[in-house]
């Protein structure tokens, strides 16, 4: 006959871990099958998506960022794109082929010709 598992509790589980009781616990699982870990352990990943309604201040930000003039975005792009992406880590340099360190100027028409193009 097969013993039934007895759930641990937080307290139980990460006992070696300094934890603020007043914290609130992340739940990793599922809401059927729930398993709570304090939030002393976890740690959130830059660029990691979160499934949550945005708060007006954060809608806000995102608006203004994403309606920049285009010079501002290519600075963005040429200047801070392969710190974003990772790509300045010894440890990714043969990830990718080489990168150009300037962006590539293309006319508007060369777009619009490309444009008709795929869409027939």
């Amino acid at each position: 006959m097969e013993q039934a598992i007895k759930p641990l509790t937080v307290d139980q589980e990460y006992k070696s871990v300094k934890m603020d009781p007043n914290r609130p616990v992340v739940n990793v699982g599922s809401r059927q099958n729930p398993s709570y870990l304090p939030m002393e352990v976890c740690e959130v990943i830059p660029g990691q998506q979160v499934k949550k309604k945005l708060t007006p201040g954060e809608v806000q930000k995102m608006v203004e960022f994403a309606c920049r003039r285009p010079k501002l975005n290519a600075d963005s792009i040429a200047n801070d794109g392969k710190a974003i992406l990772g790509l300045n880590k010894p440890e990714n340099a043969g990830l990718v082929g080489h990168i150009e360190e300037t962006l590539e100027i293309i006319p508007l028409t060369l777009l619009i010709d490309q444009f008709r193009t795929v869409r027939g």
